[in-house]
């Protein structure tokens, strides 16, 4: 999917305020903005995933309860094994070793 408008993201995380306002900032990135889809736990993230919603990239917090970041990203993977995933303000996770 390229990048624009039409790409989705998905921000995981279980505060609110982090949520939010990541996923406007998403969204106001001028002419090349992201729609977004929010989750508030690594359970709900993998159950969009699991019911198919159309994504570009997955953003998550590291420190959640329940399921954590990289829990979350790599039963993503899992499901989508090419789906970018990134814990912010860290490198890709990749789906290798």
């Amino acid at each position: 999917m390229a990048v624009g408008a039409s790409a989705r993201v998905l921000v995981v995380d279980d505060g609110e305020l982090v949520r939010e306002t990541l996923a406007a900032e998403l969204g106001e990135l001028g002419d090349r903005g992201f729609d977004t889809l929010t989750a508030t736990s690594g359970a709900e993230a993998v159950a969009l995933v699991e019911a198919g919603e159309p994504l570009a990239a997955l953003v998550s917090d590291l420190s959640m309860p329940g399921m954590n970041g990289v829990a979350t990203i790599q039963k993503v993977r899992t499901l989508r094994p090419l789906l970018p995933c990134f814990l912010p303000g860290r490198s890709p996770v990749s789906g290798r070793g």
